[in-house]
């Protein structure tokens, strides 16, 4: 009856489908648990509350059931409609076979539409995260240890008190085994840490914004930053000394148009005069996109405002654990309330500012990856479908001199059809996709020709390896027995 064939296929379906949830549902596992843990990670974690519980169960058996019963009513009620004499007929079925392909050869064709506008969005991120992994940050992460430090003195300790606590930290941390260099800081390249004071200079009518660091010795030095002109920060740059200021290009170019800064005066802020003694590299501090920002740099020990919790930058070949331990241990010897905090890598503190970036171009190539396999497999579907009905006219081609690979050829042109229609629309809807995200590119345009073709290339060659085992198949036949077995079923008797 109706009624059981409609039964027999939503059966069938529905074992697909649970095979499939059930799949799917350690993927969401794994899933969830690599994201949230990528996500956690790092100086500024960002922790999401998703688990993995009964609710997400439910939610995707029940998303799996209604989408089993809807795709397996399409081909019950298609089958309820084949006339049973029609059906008998071996012409009349094949070529019932052949338009009954067309839908399925329709959703290949827009699985790979949806994989190739994927992959080039994918392609499209890689080479984003390329162009910034390439950018010239103006300062080198390369065994660089960072550590935020305080000296736990009471507020009413004075600033002598922490100079001295400061000093003997530098000079315990330099003195260890493997220790390049070491400084002290308020702030250090892309720690997301930030702060600003004005500049003018006495005489003229020149007044901006510039960021403000306080600095030792050997802070250039430990960060790779190239000082272009003048000389770097020193010990002797004491509170009782003159006070000193160094600019960075951008910095000069702000104060000192078109002339060298070197010996004049600046006033920063409301705290007086600084000379100026070098001009240093431009880096980059907040991001790796953003353009210069204006710096100057003043001694540590000449402060424009009371300091107490530092930043500890240590060069070294020693690993950054074992470092960190060792470096923190001298800390709390010389005072044990010392507070040692965020230590990371300066590397480490680089992904960290590409963490969306990171976070896009996995999900997009994950994505695509997913996609074009589903269009995969689809296509090796159709395509085993459509050789197996043609298995006779492949035999009868075979007997009559055809060449086997001109067989196989066939099979694999007749497979990139589909292929070729899904890449005619995936390109425009690639586009599209691409000109939403152009904010988020670096370095590339979304009209990028290369990410087009490695998107449409990947499509095709996949689409080439779902269909070669099929056409292989098609030019392995026996013409012979092939034409045996298609005799027999056209008069209706069975092979013994």
């Amino acid at each position: 009856s109706a009624g059981r064939l409609v039964r027999q296929l939503l059966t069938e379906t529905m074992v697909l489908f649970v095979l499939g949830a059930a799949a799917g549902l350690f993927v969401a596992y794994v899933a969830i648990e690599g994201l949230t843990g990528f996500l956690a990670t790092g100086r500024r974690p960002i922790l999401l509350d998703v688990r993995f519980d009964w609710r997400l169960i439910v939610y995707a058996l029940g998303v799996t059931l209604v989408t089993g019963v809807l795709t397996g009513l399409w081909p019950a009620v298609r089958a309820l409609r084949i006339e049973p004499l029609s059906a008998m007929k071996e012409n009349e079925a094949r070529l019932a076979g052949w338009h009954r392909s067309k839908a399925r050869r329709a959703l290949v064709a827009g699985q790979v539409a949806l994989s190739l506008a994927l992959l080039v969005t994918a392609a499209l991120f890689a080479r984003t995260m390329a162009n910034l992994r390439a950018v010239d940050l103006g300062f080198s992460s390369s065994g660089v240890l960072t550590m935020s430090v305080d000296s736990g003195l009471p507020r009413d300790a004075g600033a002598g008190a922490r100079e001295q606590v400061w000093t003997q930290w530098l000079q315990r941390v330099r003195a260890l085994p493997g220790v390049r260099s070491a400084s002290l800081s308020v702030l250090t390249p892309l720690s997301g840490r930030n702060t600003g004071t004005t500049i003018a200079v006495p005489g003229a009518n020149v007044r901006g914004e510039v960021r403000l660091n306080h600095v030792s010795e050997d802070y250039f030095r430990t960060f790779a930053i190239e000082v272009l002109a003048g000389r770097p920060l020193t010990r002797q740059d004491a509170a009782g000394a003159p006070k000193v200021v160094v600019l960075n290009e951008a910095a000069a170019r702000i104060a000192f148009a078109g002339r060298s800064p070197l010996g004049e005066r600046v006033e920063l802020g409301d705290a007086g005069l600084y000379q100026v003694v070098a001009v240093v590299r431009d880096y980059k501090h907040l991001n790796v996109r953003e353009p210069a920002q204006p710096f100057a740099f003043v001694p540590l020990w000449q402060p424009l405002d009371p300091l107490s919790r530092l930043t500890l930058s240590i060069s070294t070949a020693t690993p950054g654990s074992l470092m960190a331990r060792t470096a923190a241990n001298e800390i709390r010897d010389i005072h044990p309330k010392s507070l040692v905090s965020d230590v990371i890598g300066v590397d480490a503190q680089i992904d960290e500012t590409l963490v969306s970036e990171r976070l896009l171009s996995l999900l997009a190539t994950g994505f695509a990856v997913l996609v074009l396999a589903l269009a995969a497999i689809g296509l090796y579907g159709i395509v085993s479908y459509a050789a197996a009905v043609r298995t006779t006219e492949f035999g009868l081609r075979l007997a009559l001199g055809a060449p086997r690979s001109r067989v196989a050829a066939g099979v694999i042109a007749e497979a990139l059809l589909p292929v070729v229609a899904g890449i005619a629309i995936g390109l425009p809807l690639a586009m599209l996709i691409a000109r939403a995200a152009q904010r988020l590119l670096f370095g590339v345009t979304p009209a990028d020709a290369t990410s087009y073709m490695i998107g449409a290339g990947a499509s095709a060659v996949v689409a080439a390896a779902a269909a070669w085992l099929p056409a292989r198949r098609a030019c392995s036949l026996d013409p012979a027995e092939t034409l045996r077995r298609g005799s027999e079923a056209g008069s209706g008797r069975s092979s013994p």
